[in-house]
């Protein structure tokens, strides 16, 4: 799963890999993410608002500093979208998306200057847009 987080990333890679096809690939990336997500993901979706207090005056210079005209930005909207193979579960018209014209899974997260992921939520629908996230 980690390797496939990673960038760049492609399938067709990780099927040289690891020895195994992309749909079984996929179907074992999903389920991992499943499982960490109901074991740990109160982690990554819990609001962090004690954290980002002590930090927001470090990571607003930060922005600041780069040059940005925003003087309260503590972090950025990253929506990701993960190609998934033949969804269970009558799960096929939901994740199709339009754009890429594939089946995917959205992730979005706020990131903070120092590339931590700050809030997480996930996973979502592919049909929807990133507005709705």
């Amino acid at each position: 799963m980690l390797r496939r987080l990673a960038s760049p990333a492609r399938w067709a890679d990780l099927e040289v890999k690891f020895g195994r096809c992309r749909s079984s690939l996929r179907e074992i990336f999903c389920r991992t993410v499943d499982r960490l997500m109901t074991k740990w993901g109160h982690f990554l979706t819990r609001w962090r608002g004690d954290f980002m207090a002590e930090r927001a005056a470090v990571y607003a210079d930060a922005v600041r500093g780069r040059g940005a005209p925003l003087r309260t930005c503590v972090g950025f909207i990253d929506d990701t979208a993960i190609h998934v193979a033949r969804p269970g579960g009558g799960l096929q018209r939901a994740c199709y998306s339009g754009h890429k014209r594939r089946r995917v899974h959205k992730f979005q997260s706020v990131t903070t200057p120092d590339g931590l992921f700050f809030h997480m939520y996930c996973p979502h629908e592919g049909r929807r847009h990133d507005m709705v996230l």
